[in-house]
């Protein structure tokens, strides 16, 4: 169901449910929930960052900020009790948390290449997650949303199912009409 609402708001199911099973292999054991973990999908694919690179690079960002809570507190802004807090009741907050302030590290490639450097962080890909996400973590909260409060329903799945239904049974009335 969640799925099926993220490709009406124009997400590519195949894309997203790449992306869902790269992260949640990591992501499920630090308590991010299958709800984040499809909303943020959904939000990577939507900034075409691929699954591969993102995937990897939301995994490696994840284990890092459990590994240096204090650094990404300091990246944050916050102090690192509140970032090791946030890290343990809400991941995917803190994720965000980061995120931002890398807003203000748009144009400043030493800035952004060295505070990732001290984060540990050396791929391309944790640059491209951070700087997209950054701007966009508005676009997160509504996929989050959407795909949490998704999976508590079935309503879309069974409107599909109930269209198909309706065509595969109005195509065979039709067909035994003619035979007629």
């Amino acid at each position: 169901n969640a799925l099926n609402e993220l490709s009406s708001k124009g997400a590519k199911v195949e894309v997203v449910s790449d992306f869902a099973n790269r992260i949640s292999g990591l992501a499920t054991p630090l308590g991010v929930t299958a709800g984040e973990i499809l909303g943020l999908s959904a939000t990577l694919a939507k900034l075409n960052v691929s699954a591969e690179k993102g995937g990897t690079a939301v995994g490696t960002i994840f284990q890092r900020m459990t590994q240096d809570a204090g650094g990404f507190a300091k990246v944050a802004g916050v102090s690192t009790e509140e970032f090791t807090k946030l890290l343990n009741d809400d991941m995917v907050g803190a994720f965000k948390l980061v995120a931002k302030s890398f807003k203000g590290m748009d144009g400043d490639n030493v800035k952004m290449s060295k505070t990732l450097q001290n984060l540990g962080l050396t791929g391309s890909g944790a640059s491209e997650v951070f700087l997209k996400m950054a701007s966009n973590t508005e676009l997160l909260d509504a996929n989050v949303k959407l795909s949490t409060e998704s999976l508590k329903q079935q309503d879309s799945i069974l409107q599909e199912v109930e269209k198909k239904s309706s065509t595969v049974g109005a195509s065979v009335a039709r067909l035994g009409n003619s035979w007629d």
